[in-house]
């Protein structure tokens, strides 16, 4: 790289490091300019307007990656080393910025900010997909605190939703999981977490017995729940259970405070103790809310499909409010 001089500024190379690359993006305008600079390393380009335009159809996928690689090289990158051209020629510097594209993606679904689901024809890798591979960033179906029956309905309905489902079809599939959500045990609702910090948000056993249940300020959820399942098999005398400590994988689940304890979330470790079947009963309203409702709303006001009516043949499946 050649050294640039002027009386105000010097640019020359620094060699090459790896460096985290951080994604700073404009509100409300996806496209990570400010003040005519670039702060992202790329962005997304659609052609569904010129494809339209153009009367453009395939027969599979292989036929759109094909027209979509050449319309990129025929008329996107020469326009783009151009323009580069320009930007360095206005500033005196040579040009070394180098740009290409990163995916060819059939359908993109972005709920805010970074939160997106892309369904790829070809990858970063130059890899083709002959079945498009959903790709999710950001959205709460890949954190591994989520319910594992939510991450694996709502999957299904991000993929209904990339491949231009409708509304009525995403409800008619969103009733029939209702129905079988609302017959599940407390192992079927669990979330998977580390116990990190136990002794420092837990009380001690003795404590518990002495002054009551009691939870410290701050206490993560799972935490408790690995408090409440420590106390239970102390004072039922399960000991044939182990006790949770840190640095323990667990399971956790809401359960409804009914139970003699007055417990609202309950762990185990990896295997559902059989003695808590009669002691805890799940929660599943509140499972339903926090693991489908919350999700299905956020991405049916993004889709302008109005609030999710579970009554059936509801007029607003159809109206698209």
């Amino acid at each position: 790289m050649q050294v640039v001089e002027s009386s105000s500024f010097s640019i020359k190379s620094l060699g090459k490091f790896k460096l985290p690359v951080y994604d700073i993006e404009v509100k409300d305008n996806h496209n990570f300019f400010g003040n005519n600079v670039l702060v992202h390393n790329s962005n997304y380009l659609s052609l569904e307007e010129v494809i339209d335009k153009l009367g453009k159809t395939f027969d599979n996928y292989e036929e759109f990656d094909t027209w979509m690689r050449d319309f990129v090289d025929d008329v996107i990158q020469p326009e783009i080393n151009r323009t580069l051209e320009e930007y360095a020629f206005d500033f005196g510097v040579p040009n070394i910025f180098k740009f290409g594209y990163e995916k060819i993606i059939r359908s993109m679904f972005v709920t805010g900010g970074k939160n997106y689901a892309l369904s790829m024809v070809r990858d970063d890798d130059d890899t083709f997909f002959d079945d498009p591979k959903t790709k999710v960033t950001g959205i709460p179906i890949k954190k591994k605190t989520a319910l594992y029956i939510s991450k694996k309905h709502m999957s299904v309905v991000l993929d209904m939703i990339l491949k231009g489902t409708t509304k009525l079809e995403v409800m008619t599939y969103m009733r029939k999981v209702k129905e079988e959500f609302f017959s599940l045990q407390l192992p079927d609702v669990a979330k998977p977490g580390m116990v990190n910090g136990y002794t420092k948000y837990a009380y001690s056993i003795k404590e518990l017995k002495k002054d009551g249940i009691k939870y410290k300020k701050k206490a993560p959820a799972r935490n408790k729940a690995v408090q409440n399942y420590n106390y239970v098999i102390d004072v039922e005398g399960f000991s044939r259970l182990n006790s949770i400590g840190d640095a323990t994988m667990c399971k956790y689940a809401e359960c409804n405070p009914n139970n003699k304890y007055g417990f609202e979330v309950i762990a185990w470790e990896d295997k559902f103790p059989e003695e808590f079947t009669e002691l805890f009963e799940p929660n599943l309203l509140a499972a339903w809310e926090l693991g489908f409702i919350n999700l299905l709303t956020k991405w049916f006001e993004t889709l302008g499909w109005g609030i999710p009516k579970f009554e059936e043949d509801s007029m607003s499946d159809f109206m698209g409010f």
